[in-house]
């Protein structure tokens, strides 16, 4: 009991000596573009001060104004630096940086949101609960989320994870870890089936041109002439099916930045061939005719045609990769991103 109070005392002292920093700093001020903001912009005056950190400081102690001001929730948007869907201390420390230029400061231009589902396959596949799954998920999000905003000024929102009652799980009640890698053997619809999983899930759950789905899942899945458990992204809803034994932070964080990035209309570039063993059959070197430019990062596609194609170094051709790599948007990709960013669906209103 004693040190659980300790741990109280501690954590408001750093509060407190947080506050009394911040109403000591000077306004030290950058402004922003008329067509973004900067994170942090708390009062909606085009730069970051110590007035922001001081009121981000303020939120995050529950002391909202009465009434409320105008674009309440676009400035708590601002105020979420750390990218962790909530505001706390360390944003408002974030803030002080920023408005002291200790810290760099942060665009967004563009909002998208991701709302994250998982069944009873991913806690049992990873043996532990739900609730160490629900953490595990919500972080790989944060990580890309923090990633977008660094990249493209892209603030990526997410739900609360979610459980999603699947077919899947429905079938193989109660789901064990002696059941979790058996496909659906009786008549009928055949659950694991990637079609059949697909269509459990899409329109469950609404979507739209600026709301993905992520449904997480680590069943057995079948996918008719590919390999078992393969993530894809179709329609608003991305599916999130891989079984990742090694490197799990890393792989989880790649692929769903990957899958994301489907969601904004950036292409596949790993080499991919629609008759087996024919390399000219690729589809991405497909995209070279009539004069489109070349995807394929596959060393024997390369300039064919005489055009370069995209990296190997890339998220969208290599999905298992660290995304904290300074090379993990190449430049097409990275256009891509941001034209479809520039849509004013993902504007920030």
């Amino acid at each position: 009991m004693l040190s659980k109070d300790l741990r109280k005392i501690k954590k408001l002292i750093s509060i407190l000596l947080c506050m009394i920093t911040i109403l000591a700093m000077p306004l030290l001020t950058v402004k922003a573009s008329s067509a973004s903001y900067f994170m942090g912009d708390f009062d909606f005056d085009g730069e970051v001060t110590a007035a922001d950190a001081r009121q981000i400081l303020r939120v995050s102690s529950k002391l909202y104004p009465n009434p409320l001001p105008a674009n309440w929730d676009r400035r708590l948007l601002l105020a979420d630096l750390d990218a962790d869907n909530q505001i706390t201390a360390a944003d408002a420390r974030i803030a002080l940086r920023m408005s002291s230029r200790l810290d760099p400061l942060m665009t967004v231009s563009s909002i998208a949101t991701v709302n994250n589902y998982y069944d009873r396959g991913y806690n049992v596949f990873y043996n532990e609960t739900e609730t160490v799954s629900k953490t595990a998920i919500t972080g790989y999000t944060n990580a890309v989320a923090k990633r977008y905003l660094e990249l493209v000024g892209l603030k990526l929102v997410r739900n609360d994870i979610t459980y999603f009652n699947s077919a899947i799980d429905i079938c193989k009640n109660p789901v064990t870890a002696g059941n979790i890698n058996k496909l659906c053997a009786h008549p009928g619809n055949t659950h694991t089936d990637a079609t059949a999983v697909y269509n459990d899930f899409n329109g469950k759950f609404a979507g739209s041109n600026k709301i993905t789905n992520a449904y997480w899942s680590a069943h057995r899945i079948l996918f008719p002439g590919r390999d078992e458990n393969t993530s894809f992204s179709q329609g608003t809803c991305i599916f999130m099916h891989g079984q990742e034994s090694s490197f799990r932070v890393r792989n989880s964080q790649g692929i769903l930045m990957h899958e994301l990035n489907h969601q904004y209309e950036v292409p596949d570039h790993y080499h991919e061939e629609a008759i087996l063993n024919d390399i000219t059959s690729c589809k991405r070197i497909k995209k070279l005719i009539g004069g489109g430019s070349g995807l394929c990062s596959e060393e024997d596609c390369n300039n064919i045609n005489g055009t370069i194609n995209r990296p190997d170094t890339c998220v969208m051709n290599i999905s298992r990769q660290n995304i904290t790599n300074s090379k993990i948007l190449c430049s097409g990709c990275k256009k891509d991103l941001e034209d479809h960013l520039a849509k004013s669906h993902h504007k920030i209103s």
